[in-house]
């Protein structure tokens, strides 16, 4: 009969231990995304896009919320335009417009415009008019102001547009 109170002890015990552990465990895991957030900013900032890939790729191994893991995607996405490899990041793009990432107030339309506008400065037009029609899908005031600067920057300049006669 005495060994009775001690093993509810333990019991009590071990409950409040297993809360402890994960509550440090969660602890552990936002510190270990809020870092690789912090780093993969750096390394943007840096124009390190190659690094800011990497860090958010592997960030995407951990225990997250959807709303953390749409967050990384967005930026693995943007990281991969801005290094010059927008076919990269289409699939994460159209992933993150099916699964509604704009519930988590993330703007879709002005990463697949800058996109394309890449796209096209690397003379991928394929891949450009796809990030472009999904940019006006999900953003057409967006896309209206991306066309208006797309056409002066094809436009030729005033004095070629004049021309000289020959004659």
């Amino acid at each position: 009969m005495r060994h009775l109170p001690v093993i509810l002890a333990t019991i009590a015990i071990l409950s409040a231990g297993a809360i402890f552990f994960t509550m440090r465990t969660e602890s552990q895991r936002r510190e270990r995304y809020d870092e690789a957030i912090a780093y993969g900013a750096r390394m943007e900032q840096n124009l390190r896009f190659g690094e800011a890939v990497q860090t958010y790729d592997s960030a995407l191994k951990l225990d997250l919320t959807d709303h953390e893991r749409a967050d990384l995607r967005y930026r693995l996405a943007r990281s991969k335009i801005r290094g010059n490899n927008p076919q990269g990041a289409l699939g994460i793009i159209q992933e993150l417009i099916a699964e509604d990432a704009s519930r988590f107030n993330l703007d879709i339309g002005p990463l697949c415009l800058e996109g394309g506008e890449k796209a096209m400065a690397l003379d991928q037009l394929p891949l450009a008019r796809i990030l472009l029609r999904l940019g006006r899908g999900v953003s057409p005031d967006r896309y209206e102001d991306f066309s208006r600067r797309l056409d002066s920057m094809l436009k030729p300049p005033p004095e070629a547009a004049g021309g000289e006669s020959d004659g």
